[in-house]
């Protein structure tokens, strides 16, 4: 737990200089300070303070923190947590408080609190500051959405792609079976399969991408096993088998890794086990 200890040896021996010095130090601070005392009435009200929540400062000090601004801040989990440290139990770290203010509109606030060890040990105070991370929040949502429209526009032209080279597959092997030139029925044939290579490499990268490393096995096995489905088939007494390392690789090497072997996969089953 972190705390902060004064020493009684202070030059500072005058209860009002010694509020007077306290009221310039919070003054000095950017962020909203309060000090509380130990039954977490306000000792000193910081001028940021003030002007972030638009409150007077005499309306502010001598005051509980739950009576201050309306009763904005009488949350009971909040007050639970500043009593457990005005009673040096614990502090707080990022504590986010979302609330709507009469006069400043709707705030998302981070609290952060400190128990004040005096070394006379007679009493105690709690300093308790606001981070105002409403703007933050805005532009984190806008960030999160801005990156679920990307993914949903992703997933659309992963779709669409998919889509179109199925049926240029589709068109490519129906051409071949109308030619009657023997070349030309091999040259449209070889395109696809090429096509439907490129479909297998796209198909198993979108399965397993949005961004993530690719696991290399797993994604060549998938890849194989379509490789053999579309080229092999039933009626060939070949099969295709996948051994690999464990590790992983990003969407960019899969695509080059995966164009590779399908080239090495298909000029293997052509050439090495002509029909």
């Amino acid at each position: 737990m972190s705390t902060v200890t004064l020493s009684k040896e202070a030059p500072y021996v005058d209860l009002n200089d010694g509020l007077v010095l306290a009221q310039a130090v919070v003054d000095t601070m950017r962020d909203p300070l309060l000090v509380l005392d130990h039954d977490l009435r306000v000792i000193a009200a910081g001028r940021s303070f003030c002007q972030t929540f638009r409150l007077v400062r005499e309306d502010v000090r001598g005051h509980l923190l739950y009576e201050i601004d309306g009763g904005q801040w009488n949350i009971p989990e909040l007050r639970e947590l500043l009593e457990a440290i005005s009673n040096g139990q614990s502090a707080i770290e990022g504590y986010e408080v979302e609330l709507e203010f009469p006069t400043i509109g709707h705030r998302i606030m981070l609290l952060n609190a400190r128990k004040v060890f005096y070394e006379a040990g007679a009493h105690s105070s709690v300093l308790l500051a606001f981070e105002d991370v409403t703007d933050r929040r805005a532009v984190e949502r806008q960030v999160q959405d801005l990156m679920r429209e990307k993914d949903m526009l992703l997933e659309e032209i992963q779709h669409r792609v998919a889509n179109s080279l199925q049926i240029v597959a589709s068109i490519l092997i129906l051409k071949a079976r109308a030619v009657q030139s023997e070349e030309t029925r091999l040259q449209l044939e070889d395109a696809h399969r090429r096509v439907l290579s490129i479909a297998a490499v796209q198909k198993h990268l979108h399965v397993s991408g949005g961004g993530k490393p690719i696991e290399v096995s797993g994604y060549l096995v998938k890849l194989c096993e379509t490789l053999a489905q579309s080229m092999i088939g039933d009626s060939r007494p070949i099969s295709l088998t996948v051994e690999a390392d464990a590790g992983a690789m990003t969407s960019h090497d899969a695509v080059n890794v995966g164009l590779i072997v399908t080239e090495l996969v298909m000029n293997a089953l052509k050439h090495a086990f002509p029909l």
